[in-house]
């Protein structure tokens, strides 16, 4: 009788109690490994787009640097005072001003200074002065806005 009592606490399996705390920390686990998945591709995604609209705002830098030949009105802050980009050899003007967080172009002049995502802007910082601003400003993943701006000095 106590061989047969024995043989029975031998072959006892697990108990319930023991296989929903495994599950437990099995689905904890894999939700943890799961939001850092996420955090990485979001991260590798505004990294992305960053990286983006900084090669777009050095091509409106590109473009600016021949402008005081074709454009020598640049410098004028009046004519241009809510902005403009460089849209291969044309000046667009801005109706809306980019750089005041506000409003996206609307017009289709302003269209032009859109590149799928991003919506450029140059803008000088200055009345009269040689150094200007130029913006790639988008929606990011969360909804907010986000911006690449850098100053250029543009010597006439």
């Amino acid at each position: 009788m106590q061989l047969i009592r024995k043989l029975r606490k031998a072959e006892s399996g697990d108990t319930i109690v023991e296989i929903l705390i495994v599950l437990a920390i099995l689905g904890l686990a894999l939700s943890i490994a799961y939001a850092t998945a996420n955090k990485s591709l979001q991260g590798a995604r505004q990294a992305q787009e960053h990286s983006e609209a900084l090669e777009l705002v050095q091509g409106q830098i590109e473009l600016l640097r021949t402008a005081p030949d074709n454009y020598p009105d640049i410098f004028d802050t009046t004519k241009h005072a809510n902005g403009f980009c460089m849209s291969g050899t044309s000046l667009v003007d801005l109706t809306g001003d980019l750089h005041s967080y506000t409003s996206y172009p609307t017009t289709p002049a302003d269209k032009s200074c859109v590149n799928s995502l991003y919506h450029l802007s140059i803008k000088n910082t200055a009345d009269g002065n040689d150094t200007f601003t130029i913006m790639a400003l988008w929606d990011d993943l969360d909804g907010t806005q986000d911006n690449v701006s850098m100053n250029y000095r543009l010597h006439p």
